[in-house]
């Protein structure tokens, strides 16, 4: 070793460089975790942008289609030529601005006959594929982005049927959407430096971007991701990519589907590497520099301190340094009161070593909160009654692989999860052999639909031996690219249903062949004139000894074999039929060997739809043995009463007179009584004709036979009512059988209560949705309180935040109007209670509350006893208290308050929107107006200047709004022109006055600098994205149409419409203004050279309205 190791201070140097050396292994390995970090962050952020411009579009796709079919309601709409539909449209349209740009009504031939513009009126949007859809489907259609021609923004039409009482389209609601709420979202988004973020088409042709929307919109897209790259894939993802300036960005993009049949948009969102990883770089540089001055400092301790003050606290640092290294990242040095370089290197080490372990700890909260919530999702699934399961393709989809099933498999099939996981053999090997090839061809069905099938099949119980029949409902899994990669699963097990099944076939099997060996005869003939046989059962011939052709070939076959006695009664009871009774007789008839025997003939009229009667169908039973048969019907009744006394239902008989002979059955004693307690005692002494029983037992014994359910002592029945008849059909008595839904009607009434309260939280949204005025919504929701919680009145008070005071907003239920003078400090009364706690107050008693004094007079004044009321908070702000007052004592349950509470965020999101829309509203006005005034000011300046344009401004800007508006403009069009106009010399402010106000003629020199005032015009104004829109008048109002202006030499319809209107119009006010040069023109003069000037200066359009204005 050489000696100059054996110095102790160079071995503490030694031990100080080694020990700094983990640390700076720790704090690359930091900042690498940093790195990760920022990266998932930047992804993260940029994804939940991606997302929230997703659920944006989806919301306004949502929100346009339900005013639509708002709008489809309204008279004027429907009968779309009435005076007022324009002046509707345009008002909806108003209020509406800021997501859409035109609204009318087409008729199914593409005719615009109302608009909320009326120069639309007269268009044809027949050639457009929405509309064609909505024509075809009847159903609401969504088109595809394009760039407007004029306005050159990107506009979606969304068309929704107006539909007649037959259901054929009458009329097409036509809305255009425009993407400028994504510039907005992103703006409020705040992405980071250099970050920017982009909507295509499937042609990479730009939509919207941010930043720099006007620069790109209608571009292609300069670099990679294009869609081609998200198409490749999968339709989502991340990647690094090199803008077109050269610098390397993160991007975050994804597919965005618009509608069903419209092509797809793809959004990226991209920023800077240098700016996502600028916090970790920065970290890392500071690290290090931290850690070299560490060492530096350490290294010359090393030399003065010694072994003393150096060497203990580096065998600590090393110490401490391999605790960490194995995991321990509790390991501290305890170096906390040492003081100097080391003692320092010792704190940033113990500093960094929290941090790490605040790290780990995040880690594990969150990992415990993932475990947490797959636990309670698992929770949800085990707790199912169905096995529920998911399976994978490796390579063939006839050998699927399950990757999960839910425990229930234990309960249904006794085998553990893992068994069934194990693979895709076990399966087969528990599955019926005869299920094997059904369950192939369910596979391959499902491969090529890849949606979901329903199958049934048998599967082995691993203890039992035995087949159970299940139920599955199967649906496939694809990935992005449409390939099957799996299904999933709900299994049920219905053994019990195919036993039933099977049983029933069984029972039927045996009644048929009952049928077949039992005397009895079913026909079937016309129910007018001689009695023919249509239809005789075969078993006739056994019966009678003739054929069954005997009776239908003979139209007298049967009525000439009546016993002589008996025909003329039963020819009469017969023809009772014919009047819509009922029919049973006996008699004798004669059979083939020539004797009489006695048959029961049952006969049933069967009327045709018109009431006439069209068959007799009935039974022919040989009744000679009937005291056989009586005695047999007599054994088999007291077997029936075995039976029936021990199964779980309740069995009574009563005649005529409602006396009850028979009442038994198991569930007798859920009703508090005892079999054949009620045995002699009449129907109508327990249950009085006004009841629903009495009723019931009136309407059985009537001979009526129905099913009714009857509710006493708490129990709900479901009884089932059947008169019995003598040999004649008259009525002798009733049975009745009734079987406890206790617990189904109560399921039943709780089901109904909260589909109704849905339905009322629906309507309460439409309401929402549907209308700007806050007294809308606060009437409905009132409406929908008084009527789904009952209460005698309720009211909504609204919080001044100004003032902390409630005021009475509107009012349901109430006899006087008193309440509408409430005021009420926070704090003071029941309803200020609330609204300072923050949370729900219910007075049973308002006489006995001291803290509701300032409500006993209106109490008393309406016979008020309960109060409840709820505030009513939206995003953590206190907007109001929703009150109810019941007139007799009431004591709400968690349910009732749950859909209190429920109401009362509606009403706060409904006050919460309003005063939303209220302040954008105002702040846009005002925003306007101080644009607008600003400009006005600008143009007043320029004539201050200009003295000879004095006025020149003002009539020039009246004239173009007429102009503009003959032609058939928007309204934001000739706002744009409007500001334009006001605009239009603003480059002279940058000619020198020498040149600007020059009395007399100009040289070509000065010319030269006076036609750069455009040019100075668009310099000025393009980087004012409000005026923007309004540049088109000051840049091109010196175009020609026949090429020859300036600043560019347009020509025709290169020149903005807006820019060509106002030359005409320019030209004609200065040759209508004396200047001092020039003596003024004549009107006739001026139109006439406007005239002579079209096609050559001027667009003969412009001309042609101008002129016809003038």
């Amino acid at each position: 070793m050489p000696r100059f190791l054996l110095n102790l201070r160079v071995q503490i140097a030694i031990l100080i460089v080694l020990a700094v050396v983990p640390i700076l292994a720790l704090v690359v390995y930091s900042a690498a975790q940093e790195r990760e970090h920022d990266y998932a962050a930047a992804q993260q952020r940029a994804s939940r942008l991606l997302h929230t411009i997703s659920v944006e579009q989806k919301n306004i796709i949502d929100d346009t289609r339900q005013l639509l079919m708002l709008l489809a309601r309204v008279s004027s709409v429907r009968d779309a030529g009435s005076a007022t539909c324009g002046a509707f449209l345009a008002d909806v349209l108003k209020q509406h601005s800021d997501h859409y740009t035109v609204l009318f009504v087409a008729s199914p031939n593409g005719d615009v006959v109302c608009s909320a513009t009326p120069t639309q009126v007269g268009s044809n949007y027949s050639d457009r594929s929405y509309f064609q859809r909505v024509v075809q489907t009847g159903e609401f259609a969504i088109g595809d982005f394009q760039i407007g021609r004029v306005t050159n923004k990107p506009t979606m039409g969304l068309a929704y049927p107006v539909l007649d009482e037959s259901g054929r389209v009458r009329r097409v609601l036509i809305v255009g959407l425009d993407l400028g709420w994504v510039g907005r979202l992103v703006a409020a988004a705040d992405l980071p430096a250099g970050g920017a973020l982009t909507i295509m088409d499937s042609g990479g042709i730009v939509l919207a971007r941010h930043p720099d929307f006007e620069q790109w919109v209608g571009k292609p897209v300069p670099n990679a991701p294009t869609p081609q790259d998200i198409l490749s894939r999968g339709g989502e993802g991340m990647g690094s990519f090199i803008g077109r300036d050269g610098e390397r960005r993160l991007y975050v993009f994804a597919a965005l589907q618009v509608g069903e049949q419209s092509a797809p948009l793809y959004v990226r969102a991209g920023i800077p590497e240098a700016v996502a990883y600028a916090a970790a770089d920065e970290a890392l540089r500071r690290n290090l520099v931290g850690i070299g001055l560490v060492l530096l400092l350490g290294l010359g301790a090393s030399r003065m301190l010694g072994e003393r003050m150096i060497l203990l606290p580096a065998k600590a640092l090393v110490t401490t340094t391999r605790r960490l290294a194995a995991g321990d990242l509790t390991a501290r040095t305890g170096l906390f009161h040492t003081h100097g370089e080391v003692g320092e290197v010792a704190q940033a080490f113990d500093q960094m070593a929290d941090t790490l372990q605040e790290r780990q700890a995040e880690a594990e909260r969150a990992r415990d909160a993932l475990l947490h919530s797959e636990e309670k999702y698992r929770s949800l699934v085990e707790n199912a009654r169905d096995i529920i399961y998911r399976c994978e393709f490796d390579r063939d989809v006839m050998r699927p692989r399950v990757v999960f099933v839910s425990s229930q498999i234990k309960t249904i099939l006794g085998y553990d999860p893992e068994e069934v996981m194990q693979g895709p053999d076990f399966w087969l090997q528990i599955l019926h052999p005869d299920d094997v090839m059904t369950d192939r061809s369910h596979l391959q069905q499902l491969a090529q639909e890849k949606g979901t099938i329903v199958r049934t099949y048998r599967v082995r119980h691993k203890e039992t031996g035995e087949y159970r029949w299940l139920e599955d409902r199967i649906s496939a899994h694809v990935d992005a690219n449409g390939k099957l990669v799996g299904f999933g699963g709900v299994a049920r097990d219905i053994t019990w249903r195919k036993r039933a099944e099977d049983e029933l076939a069984q029972a039927n099997e045996r009644l048929t062949a009952l049928l077949r060996s039992l005397p009895v005869v079913v026909y079937a003939s016309a129910a007018r004139g001689k009695y023919t046989g249509a239809y005789v059962s075969e078993n006739v011939t056994a019966l009678t000894g003739y054929r069954p052709q005997d009776f239908t070939e003979n139209r007298s076959f049967w009525t000439d074999r009546i016993h002589p006695e008996d025909a003329r009664r039963v020819l009469a009871e017969s023809a009772r039929l014919l009047i819509g009774e009922n029919h049973q007789v006996e008699y004798r008839w004669r059979v083939a060997d020539g004797s009489y025997r006695w048959f029961r003939d049952v006969m049933h009229l069967v009327r045709a739809p018109k009431e006439e009667a069209d068959h007799i169908v009935g039974t022919w039973e040989d009744i000679t043995e009937r005291k056989n048969e009586q005695e047999a019907l007599r054994v088999s009744q007291e077997r029936l009463e075995a039976v029936v006394s021990n199964a779980p239902i309740v069995l009574w008989v009563a005649d005529k007179q409602g006396i009850i002979t028979l009442y038994t059955g198991k569930a007798v004693d859920a009703l508090g009584r005892k079999p054949g307690e009620l045995v002699g005692q009449s129907v109508f002494s327990i249950f009085t004709p006004t009841t629903p029983v009495g009723a019931d037992m009136q309407r059985a014994l009537a001979g009526e036979t129905f099913s009714s359910v009857i509710k006493t002592r708490g129990r709900a029945l479901d009884a089932r009512y059947s008169p019995v008849r003598d040999e004649k059909g008259e009525v002798v008595g009733v049975i009745g059988v009734a079987t406890d839904v206790t617990d189904r009607v109560r399921s039943e009434e709780k089901v109904q209560r909260q589909m109704e309260r849905l339905e009322a939280l629906h309507t309460i949204d439409m309401a929402i949705t549907a209308s700007l005025d806050l007294h809308v919504p606060l009437r409905i929701i009132l409406e929908q309180v008084t009527t789904h919680l009952r209460p005698d009145a309720a009211d909504v008070l609204l919080l001044n935040p100004a003032t902390q005071t409630l005021t009475y907003a509107a009012g349901r239920g109430f006899r006087a109007r008193d309440v509408e003078q409430t005021r009420l400090r926070v704090g003071e009364g029941c309803a200020g209670r609330v609204a300072l706690d923050r949370g729900p107050v219910c007075v049973v008693d308002l006489r006995k509350a001291e803290e509701c004094a300032q409500r006993l007079s209106l109490a008393a004044s309406e016979g008020f006893v309960t109060y409840v009321g709820v505030p009513l908070v939206s995003k953590g702000r206190i907007l109001g208290v929703l009150e109810t007052y019941h007139r007799i004592p009431f004591e709400p349950d968690e349910e009732w308050m749950r859909f209190l509470d429920a109401l009362a965020i509606q009403t706060a999101v409904a006050i919460d929107e309003a005063t939303l829309y209220n302040d954008l509203h105002r702040a846009n006005v005002d925003l306007t107006l101080a644009y607008d005034t600003t400009l006005a000011g600008w143009a007043r300046a320029l004539e201050l200047r200009d003295y000879e344009t004095a006025g020149h401004s003002r009539r020039v800007c009246e004239m173009s709004e007429r102009v503009a508006k003959a032609m058939g403009l928007s309204d934001t069009e000739i706002a744009h022109a409007h500001r334009g106009t006001l605009l239009h010399d603003i480059g002279k402010l940058a000619i020198p006055d020498s040149v600007l106000l020059k009395p007399g003629p100009l040289t070509e020199e000065e010319w030269v600098v006076i036609r750069k005032h455009p040019q100075y015009a668009y310099d000025l104004l393009s980087d004012i994205p409000y005026l923007r829109p309004a540049l088109d008048i000051p840049y091109c109002h010196h175009e020609r149409w026949d090429g020859a202006g300036y600043p560019r030499g347009l020509e025709r319809e290169q020149i903005p419409l807006g820019a060509r209107i106002f030359t005409a119009v320019d030209v004609w006010d200065a040759l209508m203004q004396a200047r001092p040069y020039k003596r003024a023109w004549p009107e006739e003069q001026v139109l006439e050279y406007l005239r002579s000037q079209a096609g050559a200066h001027f667009d003969p359009k412009v001309v042609d309205v101008f002129l016809q204005l003038c």
